[in-house]
């Protein structure tokens, strides 16, 4: 099970549209561990949400781990996001490393640059810190 937050930074906004220059988004989601040849796969669905200004949506999260040390790695994570706000929907995509401590739980943090799918929204950068909890 995966728990966090996400700050949305906007980097890039053409000033069309109407974006809010920083979000913070909870989450919470389950995951699984799928070791492969020298990586770990992690697919992740989770439910986040903005409070603050009411927006919310699910991700999916296919992060790849390298391990580089027996409680550490190095993460390739991408995902794809729908947002909703009202009754406007936008679908995201997003890539950026990150790195993960793990010990019985997992710790970790990321960053990604986002886009959207279907207008151009602009660039945002996403700081994210996930918390892996397992599940007996």
């Amino acid at each position: 099970m995966n728990v966090g937050a996400v700050a949305v930074i906007a980097v890039s906004v053409p000033e069309e549209i109407d974006w809010q220059p920083f979000n913070q988004y909870i989450y919470f989601g389950p995951s699984l561990s799928i070791p492969l040849s020298g990586v770990v796969l992690i697919p992740n669905l989770t439910f986040g949400a903005a409070p603050e200004n009411g927006n919310w949506g699910f991700t999916l999260s296919p992060v790849i781990e390298i391990p580089f040390w027996t409680s550490c790695g190095f993460d390739i994570v991408s995902s794809v996001s729908q947002d909703t706000l009202d009754n406007s929907t936008q679908l995201f995509w997003g890539i950026g490393p990150g790195l993960t401590i793990n010990h019985e739980t997992s710790f970790g943090i990321a960053t990604q640059l986002t886009n959207s799918f279907d207008t151009n929204a602009g660039w945002a950068l996403n700081v994210i810190a996930n918390f892996g909890l397992p599940i007996p």
